[in-house]
């Protein structure tokens, strides 16, 4: 092998979705570093004990405990750790960290937003005291709070995937729980993990979803996510934006060796509704209604004049309950409507933005572009890139 070749260790269990994002964001960076050779160094997780090889000269690694972060560290390579756990002692090493806490917060704003006023939330045994968990709660808590709201209520129980004894001896209470949330409450599962089996338990126990209840989880695994019925909702952690950062910062370290160690931190996910949230959360029954009449006429070009005519209600009478109920009126509703589809087209499809204009409903890209940016922060090029696969 040449002199100048690195040989680079890449250490991720790929037991979830994120994981193997951040996996895959690293082959895909891989040709820009064509000095660099990479190997996959994670054993299986039932083994405990591992070595790193003495051959590598660096590290991307996502520990899944304090006993890997140990092992990689005592290797002392350039190491990126990728995730919540954080090297021992004095270790010098880059991180890609996930704020949790903010993650709360967006799923307590989109649950609000959706307008939902009872909550709840399935708490993983599994990840106790586990600080992502931690975070997620405290971050859910706090985004209610600033609408005047108290703390909801919580079941901590075993996912039936990871501990199914655990799981069919709390299945009882769990019903019971279940049972006596009110109609339409929104449930935050720390895990997609823990959202998966609460809708088989909810399904045990004759409860309908999202109708009865909502809910969604964290860390959009395609497979849990997509397997059986209904879908569920969650919010994606980024794991292509992580795995990418990761290997900037070590590439940075490999060329500046004393360069104090960097910590990036990924904020602002993308939450992926599917089949588990996608009710009307509104008493209103008017607004109801009319939130039902707009998604379903979406591409149809609906405006509020055709609206009114749909609800057979007057335009100015309309205008004015929405106004009443939700502080705006029947047109931003359907445009904010159009921004969600148009954001779902750009990440879901590889249509050309002109053509997800029109399907939106707006007269020419530009006049999208203007709308989208102004609502959503971003570019609806930009958000595509950074959101679509």
């Amino acid at each position: 092998m040449p002199a100048s070749k690195k040989i680079i260790g890449v250490f991720a269990r790929p037991d979830s979705s994120v994981k193997r994002s951040v996996v895959s964001a690293i082959a895909r960076a891989a040709p820009r570093f064509p000095a660099w050779e990479w190997v996959l160094v994670a054993p299986p997780a039932v083994v405990r004990e591992f070595r790193v090889p003495d051959q590598l000269n660096g590290l991307l690694a996502w520990p899944d405990d304090e006993q890997d972060a140990q092992t990689l560290c005592a290797a002392k390579l350039p190491t990126v750790f990728i995730g919540q756990i954080g090297p021992p002692g004095e270790a010098r090493v880059d991180r890609v960290m996930f704020d949790n806490h903010h993650s709360g917060r967006q799923i307590a704003d989109f649950f609000l937003g959706k307008g939902f006023n009872s909550f709840a939330g399935f708490r993983d045994r599994s990840a106790a005291g586990y600080s992502y968990a931690i975070r997620r709660w405290q971050g859910f808590v706090d985004g209610l709070a600033e609408s005047g709201l108290p703390e909801p209520p919580s079941f901590d129980g075993y996912p039936g995937s990871l501990n199914t004894e655990g799981w069919l001896k709390q299945l009882p209470a769990l019903g019971r729980w279940l049972q006596n949330l009110p109609e339409g409450t929104a449930v935050f599962c720390e895990r997609d993990r823990g959202a998966r089996d609460l809708s088989t338990a909810c399904a045990h126990f004759g409860i309908g979803i999202p109708d009865s209840l909502a809910l969604l989880g964290v860390g959009n695994d395609d497979l849990l996510c997509g397997f059986g019925t209904p879908s569920l909702s969650s919010l994606d952690l980024d794991g292509d934006r992580a795995g990418t950062l990761a290997v900037e910062l070590l590439a940075h370290r490999l060329r500046f060796p004393r360069a104090k160690p960097q910590t990036e931190t990924l904020r602002n996910f993308r939450i992926v509704e599917r089949a588990s949230t996608n009710r009307i959360a509104v008493e209103d029954e008017v607004i109801r209604d009319a939130l039902q009449t707009i998604r379903a006429h979406m591409i149809d070009g609906i405006d509020v004049e055709s609206l009114s005519l749909k609800l057979g209600r007057g335009r100015r009478s309309l205008e004015k309950h929405f106004q009443a109920v939700l502080g705006h009126g029947p047109h931003r509703e359907i445009l904010l409507a159009r921004i969600e589809f148009a954001k779902a087209q750009l990440v879901e499809t590889n249509k050309p933005i002109a053509d997800i204009a029109e399907l939106c409903g707006f007269s020419e890209p530009q006049r999208l572009s203007e709308v989208f940016a102004r609502e959503v922060g971003v570019s609806p090029r930009a958000w595509r890139k950074q959101y679509g696969k």
